[in-house]
């Protein structure tokens, strides 16, 4: 083999391992809800946005909400992508801190106050943002 076909196919062996590692990557840390949320539970909170992130792929936001006991618990709520749930009216002039929100959701697999969120309630207005958990 020459010199030049052996440079080759190293630099071909190079860019397959990068572009492998890189899919992998995305894979791990683009999750699915069906993997992070339970399909069976649905619960539904209601409480004040207490803090929202737009951070690629998704929006999160923090919900505050009162315990039976009169304690509070702060409620990390992820979105679907951001260009999907803007182009269902959830937009960040409607994600605004201190907004009563009523959400929708399935609970964290781990038991964590964590949702995937179903739909959310801002006001009078309801913003469906997905049908199931996929």
């Amino acid at each position: 083999m020459s010199l030049l076909n052996r440079v080759l196919t190293a630099s071909l062996a190079t860019v397959l391992f990068a572009t492998l590692v890189s899919i992998a990557n995305y894979a791990t840390a683009h999750h699915t809800y069906v993997t992070k949320y339970d399909a069976k539970k649905l619960i539904s909170l209601k409480g004040t946005i207490s803090s929202v992130n737009y951070r690629n792929p998704h929006i999160f936001f923090d919900v505050t909400a009162a315990n039976q006991d009169g304690s509070t618990t702060t409620w990390q709520v992820e979105t679907e992508s951001i260009s999907k749930a803007q182009a269902k009216g959830l937009t960040e002039t409607k994600l605004r801190l201190g907004a009563s929100v009523r959400v929708t959701g399935w609970r964290a697999r781990d038991g964590g106050a964590e949702l995937g969120l179903k739909s959310i309630q801002i006001g009078s207005r309801d913003y469906n943002i997905r049908r199931t958990p996929r």
